[in-house]
């Protein structure tokens, strides 16, 4: 229920990342006062907490996405949140979304899948999959998809999204 810890930055960075973005507030602040992310960005490496999943960062998010797979930005971006499932893997499914072709239902699925079995509640994650739309000026081209989007041929994102089969066996088995 942190964010990263100084050493794990620096190794990512050794890595070719050159953001990080932490998903959620709790002890962002307290761990990463202005002065430290100051010194952090000085060598070449950008950490941000952005805690909201609204539209403008989600559009902003993509559209540094595209601007690196156009090799505008060489750097690699890391999002995280506390497990790695459920707001890093909400920004993940609108990305396969947006550059993947995959469809709501897909997106949904990959998401579920990497929970880890923990998807139950989440409503408002699952709600906003559902809903999300890719936005019309961004996108892959073929070459990039290929090269960017390796799940693209996972069988089991064809199957119906876990809490469907969930809902599914408690109807039929009234």
């Amino acid at each position: 229920m942190n964010p990263l810890l100084p050493t794990t930055l620096e190794q990512l960075h050794q890595q070719g990342f050159d953001k990080v973005i932490y998903l959620y507030r709790k002890n962002f602040v307290e761990l990463y006062p202005q002065e430290k992310l100051d010194s952090i960005k000085r060598t070449g490496l950008d950490y941000s907490c952005q805690p909201v999943l609204d539209s403008a960062m989600v559009y902003s998010f993509l559209k540094d996405l595209q601007a690196r797979a156009n090799e505008e930005n060489p750097g690699m971006v890391y999002a995280h949140c506390w497990n790695g499932w459920h707001q890093s893997g909400r920004l993940a499914a609108f990305t396969l979304m947006q550059f993947c072709g995959y469809t709501n239902m897909q997106a949904l699925r990959y998401w579920e899948m990497y929970t880890d079995g923990l998807y139950n509640g989440y409503s408002h994650v699952k709600k906003s999959i559902q809903a999300f739309t890719p936005y019309h000026d961004l996108g892959f081209t073929m070459i990039q998809q290929k090269r960017f989007c390796p799940c693209a041929n996972d069988s089991l994102l064809n199957l119906p999204p876990i809490s469907m089969h969930h809902s599914k066996a408690i109807v039929t088995g009234k």
